[in-house]
């Protein structure tokens, strides 16, 4: 074989290699992508919507920066619709958050989840609501009284 042919040889050669290559990359590439499970789409952190779930739930957090529990629900309570300001919290004390969690679930779920917290505490606590959309948290021992004044 003369020297061009050689050459010419070698280059179909190299190209049908790089072509094969490619191609197997594609492949490779295409079953990579189509193996990958589907992740849900979340609502950038800080939006509006952070925090909700697709299937209807909220997911509510607790972080160290919101300091007590008090501070945590009249947080959840704004971003909710629900009315709760100093005058709701009928104990003589807050206490303070320990650490970070969240609960899913609706607003009334997430509250009880949290005030379930202290149970063991000195200061067992749990949430009255109102109709008209105010809560209160007072002690443990305490009834709900649902005629008590409330400012809505």
């Amino acid at each position: 074989m003369n020297r061009p042919a050689k050459f010419l040889a070698a280059v179909v050669m190299l190209f049908g290699a790089i072509a094969a290559n490619a191609q197997s990359g594609v492949t490779m590439m295409n079953r990579a992508y189509q193996e990958t499970p589907q992740l849900p789409i979340a609502p950038a952190a800080g939006s509006a919507l952070s925090g909700y779930m697709g299937n209807g739930q909220r997911i509510w957090e607790v972080s160290l920066a919101d300091q007590t529990i008090r501070k945590t629900i009249e947080k959840w309570a704004a971003s909710s619709g629900w009315i709760f300001n100093l005058e709701h919290w009928a104990v003589e004390r807050d206490l303070p958050v320990a650490a970070q969690t969240a609960f899913q679930g609706d607003f009334r779920g997430a509250v009880r989840s949290l005030l379930a917290s202290t149970e063991l505490t000195d200061l067992p606590l749990q949430p009255c609501f109102y109709n008209n959309s105010v809560l209160r948290v007072v002690h443990r021992a305490e009834m709900c009284d649902r005629m008590a004044s409330t400012d809505r």
